[in-house]
């Protein structure tokens, strides 16, 4: 009797808590917040809170996982069109145009063809019987003996180019080649000015037929009229190139005429300019390529840091 009143017992226990387990034991079909509990009711209570904030906090149905792909991709999408504003600001600010304006104005076209014409009649004009006289129509090498003919001569074709260029809304190699072409235009044309103003006048008779009478046009023409159409250029025009690529160009010009020089003192006995003939050899005219060169790097990181100023 004992035996079963406590086999009894026993099983009614059982029965007891494993009506608890089921009751307070349960599963949530759904894909995140799952939880399991068990036990009193103070800790059913504290669960059955978690899981309804876990229902809340995810999305269990397809439109609301579509809808967060969808936040989610616009908030890609902005983070990517922040992120390259900022690359293209920091390139705007850090270094010089990799390429040249498509777009140009009124005042640009119009002062690349006034420009053009100027420098044209007074180039051409070397050409013309008038310009006969002079040492350079003559001598070895005609007027491109000198670096100032040199360089008057790649602005003018840099201007021709420039006003091909105006008219056309496009990219294509030639605004790359013009924006280039523009860049060592201004660093050379800078370069000559500062040479002949700065070193040629301190000597006397420093250019060949000092004493020729010259067109009053002429000598600011191609010595001074140069550097304020390039300074010009800088301000108003888009299309200017000042990298670090420019200055190597710019370098690699400076480098060829040097050559070219010492070949006409080898090939005639002379250099272009008389004054490099009375200065000790070979540290005189050494000392004055030096300058030439300096002065290039010089204007060539003066006008970068200018132009990326002025822009900004």
């Amino acid at each position: 009797m004992a035996c079963e009143m406590l086999k009894a017992s026993t099983s009614t226990q059982y029965a007891t808590k494993r009506g608890v387990q089921l009751r307070t034991k349960w599963v949530r079909d759904r894909p995140t917040g799952v939880v399991q509990a068990s036990g009193s009711r103070r800790k059913e209570r504290r669960l059955f809170r978690l899981n309804a904030v876990a229902r809340v906090t995810t999305k269990h149905t397809t439109d609301g996982r579509v809808k967060a792909r969808k936040v989610e991709g616009k908030n890609t999408d902005s983070s990517r069109s922040v992120r390259s504003l900022s690359s293209v600001a920091e390139s705007a600010y850090t270094t010089p145009p990799d390429e040249p304006g498509v777009k140009t104005s009124v005042v640009q076209k119009i002062f690349h063809i006034v420009a053009f014409i100027q420098t044209f009649c007074v180039w051409f004009w070397h050409f013309t019987p008038a310009a006969s006289y002079l040492p350079g129509a003559s001598l070895y090498g005609f007027f491109f003996r000198y670096l100032t003919f040199c360089t008057y001569t790649l602005q003018t074709v840099y201007l021709g180019c420039a006003i091909v260029s105006d008219f056309t809304n496009k990219k294509n190699p030639l605004k790359s080649m013009t924006g280039t072409l523009a860049g060592v235009g201004f660093v050379m044309a800078n370069v000559v000015t500062v040479m002949y103003y700065g070193v040629m006048q301190q000597f006397p008779a420093p250019i060949e037929g000092s004493n020729l009478d010259r067109p009053p046009y002429l000598n600011l023409s191609v010595h001074l009229f140069n550097a304020f159409i390039a300074w010009a250029d800088l301000f108003i025009t888009n299309n200017m190139l000042l990298s670090g690529s420019v200055m190597k160009a710019s370098c690699i010009y400076g480098g060829v005429y040097t050559l070219w020089m010492q070949h006409i003192k080898t090939f005639t006995g002379n250099y272009p300019y008389p004054f490099l003939d009375r200065l000790p050899f070979p540290a005189g005219p050494m000392l004055v390529i030096a300058l030439a060169f300096l002065a290039i790097v010089v204007f060539s990181k003066a006008g970068s840091k200018i132009r990326n100023k002025f822009r900004s």
